[in-house]
């Protein structure tokens, strides 16, 4: 069976070495579990970010990761907005508890597009911290491939709709 050419296990993959290069250069960093952490709460039972650690001086350190390059297009703008607005309610639900940080991690490139001057990167500048990781060589191939292959993959749809 072949993949699905819309499967974003690329980008995943990458979020998840993106997060763990983030993890190792704070090595007063240390994962937490964030059923644990949340105990009962509304919003936060419902939701589990990318990436959730305490710093050696009690701040939790909550992260969504967002691995894209290239222009971003109007679903990708939906999705980190809608990111950005899990870690604001996050904050929101848990600052009474605890000292919390929240970051948006995506790669220098994308980070680049963050802190333009349209209302995404303002609420970016004033609401979360931006972290930008440098991808390899190898996963900046990886992530072109997957997205040529996605968008190979979304036009055969759209044309097998219109010829049914």
């Amino acid at each position: 069976m072949t993949s699905n050419p819309s499967d974003s296990l690329v980008q995943r993959d990458i979020e998840k070495a993106m997060l763990s290069n983030l993890e190792k250069q704070h090595s007063d960093w240390q994962k937490i579990d964030w059923h644990e952490l949340i105990g009962g709460r509304e919003f936060s039972g419902k939701v589990k970010p990318d990436g959730v650690w305490r710093d050696s001086n009690g701040v939790i350190i909550i992260a969504e990761c967002f691995a894209r390059i290239g222009k971003l297009k109007p679903g990708q703008h939906r999705k980190i907005a809608s990111d950005i607005l899990k870690l604001i309610i996050l904050k929101e639900e848990l600052m009474d508890e605890y000292s919390l940080r929240i970051m948006l991690v995506v790669s220098d490139e994308l980070g680049l597009q963050l802190e333009g001057n349209d209302w995404l990167s303002i609420i970016v500048s004033k609401k979360i911290e931006l972290t930008k990781i440098p991808l390899s060589d190898e996963q900046r191939i990886s992530l072109l491939k997957a997205i040529q292959r996605q968008g190979e993959g979304q036009s055969r749809t759209k044309r097998e709709r219109t010829t049914l």
